[in-house]
């Protein structure tokens, strides 16, 4: 465990090798399982912070940005000669998903000369997307 993690989690470099940390190594797993099963980010980060293991020694305090680095690293699949961890149809799967639950649409063209204009009508605060 780091402060800055330099090596991805799930792993270690002992001897200059390369090497699946095990608790780690499970819990990635485990969170690629928990996604492909429907769960959030959000949702996997808090199951982890209860159970563990830390993501970083400092806090075991996890949060979605975590749990998404996870998912989109394709060094679990094996890239760049790093051990494999996850299978390539449980990777694939989980960015087919990722591209699938991606929600943000962007301001039309026509809204967005209004945009810098328009305020509430109650308030009279600047109105934003939300």
């Amino acid at each position: 465990m780091a402060w800055q993690r330099k090596t991805p989690f799930g792993y270690l470099i002992r001897d200059g090798l390369i090497r699946p940390r095990p608790q780690e190594a499970d819990a990635v797993r485990y969170i690629f399982g928990q996604y492909l099963a429907g769960a959030s980010f959000l949702a996997i980060a808090e199951d982890m912070t209860r159970r563990g293991p830390r993501y970083h020694q400092h806090t075991p305090e996890w949060n979605k940005h975590m749990v998404k680095r996870i998912l989109e690293n394709p060094k679990y699949i094996g890239a760049d000669n790093w051990p494999r961890l996850v299978s390539d149809g449980d990777f694939t799967a989980a960015q087919g998903q990722r591209a699938g639950r991606n929600t943000y649409a962007p301001l039309p063209a026509e809204i967005r000369p209004i945009q810098a204009k328009a305020v509430c009508g109650l308030c009279g605060e600047k109105v934003i997307r939300g």
